[in-house]
């Protein structure tokens, strides 16, 4: 008797049933991260040879905010289908926008602007980075003093 590998095993039971809650959730969290990004972005329009603060704040609020609920609703939190869907993927994913970021360095390359072009690529990744793992750190820490 051959043991079936999970390929198979994957294979044979069919295509995965898409979630209507979840999808719901996603879409009702993206639609509020987007509304949030908007207004970032109408608060803080960018001025050609500038700093693009509203998306630079934007991805690391969002990172910030990924960092928390992936970490709280993972390891804090009793499991829910619905709460990571609805917060990380939807909210924070239409929050962040780093395919503007690549707009933004595209219109820094076309003006030259190396520099600063450098600097924001470099302050939007590990700015990012650096945010998930600090608010990560800091639920997990509160857990330990708990």
């Amino acid at each position: 008797m051959a043991i079936a590998t999970d390929r198979q095993a994957a294979h044979r039971s069919g295509p995965k049933r898409v979630d209507s809650s979840e999808l719901l959730a996603i879409a009702l969290g993206g639609a509020i991260g987007a509304i949030a990004r908007v207004g970032l972005a109408q608060a803080a329009p960018v001025s050609s040879g500038r700093w693009p603060w509203a998306t630079f704040a934007a991805n690391i609020v969002g990172a910030l905010l990924i960092g928390y609920f992936v970490t709280r609703l993972q390891e804090r939190l009793p499991v829910s289908t619905l709460r990571r869907p609805l917060l990380a993927t939807g909210f924070c994913g239409a929050l962040t926008t780093f395919s503007t970021v690549q707009i933004e360095l595209l219109k820094m390359a076309d003006r030259h602007d190396w520099a600063l072009a450098a600097a924001y690529l470099s302050a939007s990744v590990i700015g990012g980075y650096l945010a998930v793992f600090a608010t990560s750190a800091m639920v997990r820490r509160v857990r330990a003093l708990a």
